[in-house]
Formats: C-alpha cells, structure tokens, sequence
C-alpha cells in the first residue's frame, strides 16, 4: 500500500520554511490561502485571482529542495462557486528549469475534490496554470 502526504506545509504567509506561494494576480496579496483552505478548516482561506484576469494565469509553489510528486488534490467551489473555481487548467512542474504540464484537467461548476495520479515526477516547484475560469469574472480555488 502507498501512502502520500501533503509536501506542503499550512502557510501563515507566502514565504514560510523554504517554500513560496506566489501568483500572477489575486485579489489580495495573501496567495498562501490557496494551500490552506481546506487543510486548516477555514474555508475562508482560498484564492481568488483578480477581476477579469487574462489567461493564462499562474498559482505557483516553490519548495526548498526537489520532491518527488505523484498525485494531487484540488479541491474546488467549497467556499464559493463564484470565486473557488477554475473550469480548466494545467498542473504543471520545474523540472531542472523548464515548466513540464504533468496533467491537464477540467471541472464542470461544483463543490468536489479531484484527486489526480500522475507519473512520478522530481520537481522543484509545482503551478496550476488555468486556462479557462468558471465564473466569468476570476478564478479560484480552495486548496
């Protein structure tokens, strides 16, 4: 049996031990959030992009040191169908300094979890590149 578990650590600000969650927009400068939404039981910490972003846009997480990553789970429209959902996008990781899609996915407007395997892959930063937003107006998600 695999066990996995979470590479990143509940975040108090965008940069914390080594790690760094930044974004190309949001609509306010706490992108942390966006990793500790549902982790930490507060379903107010999310991350929304700003008004009328232009896609593609980028919610990115540095890491202190190279993991291997396998699956992962995004979780989307918990807080709020308007703002903690993105209708498509890219889940992307560094490898040796070039960004590398490892999956692409899409959501039709719910309240779910996605968990997604992917092939073991050594990366120093992972991103969701959205492509599409389901709202209209920006995208989001809750963890």
């Amino acid at each position: 049996m695999v066990f996995y578990k979470s590479i990143i650590p509940i975040m108090t600000s965008n940069s914390q031990d080594g790690f760094t969650v930044s974004a190309t927009s949001g609509a306010s400068n706490v992108h942390y959030r966006g990793v500790n939404g549902i982790y930490d039981g507060d379903a107010g910490n999310t991350y929304r992009s700003s008004l009328s972003p232009s896609l593609p846009e980028y919610f990115t997480v540095t890491f202190p040191k190279k993991y291997t990553v396998s699956r992962y789970t995004l979780y989307l429209g918990y807080f709020n169908l308007n703002y903690g959902s993105v209708e498509a996008w890219d889940f992307e990781g560094l490898v040796d300094g070039t960004w590398i899609k490892l999956h692409s996915g899409a959501n039709a407007r719910s309240s779910v979890a996605l968990t997604f395997d992917i092939a073991p892959t050594t990366v120093s930063a992972i991103r969701i590149k959205a492509t599409n937003n389901a709202s209209g107006n920006s995208w989001g998600f809750d963890e």
